[in-house]
């Protein structure tokens, strides 16, 4: 799926479909961009290093829905080197994310010794 289908331009904003937030189209919105997108790329270049050089990669799986690249675990997961897989019961680390106020905090069938994260938080 195309994350940049999460945004609509409208009235000379950036409405963030998901939480409904409108974000001005300024110049300080670009150089915000700017930034994200140098860390961005300095992240999957770590990432890749690290895959060159051989690190053994866990795999990660988000529930309910995988966080948008501009989430601050979106670098973390990849100089972490991790795997992102979609089936939570057989992935080594199961994460809860969910872009909303309030969240249902039942986690999903996961495989023995798998570790969760986030799923506690009030």
């Amino acid at each position: 799926r195309n994350w940049l289908t999460d945004f609509k331009y409208e009235d000379g904003a950036w409405l963030v479909k998901k939480t409904g937030h409108r974000v001005p189209a300024t110049r300080e919105l670009v150089n915000d961009i700017f930034t994200w997108l140098t860390f961005y790329t300095l992240a999957q270049s770590w990432r890749s290093w690290r895959r060159i050089t051989g690190h053994k990669r866990p795999t990660i799986a988000f529930y309910p829905e995988k966080p948008r690249p501009w989430y601050f675990i979106w670098p973390v997961m990849h100089a972490s080197g991790a795997k992102l897989i979609s089936d939570s019961s057989v992935a080594d680390i199961v994460f809860q994310f969910d872009d909303s106020t309030t969240v249902n905090h039942v986690a999903p069938k996961t495989k023995p010794g798998a570790k969760l994260v986030n799923f506690d938080c009030q």
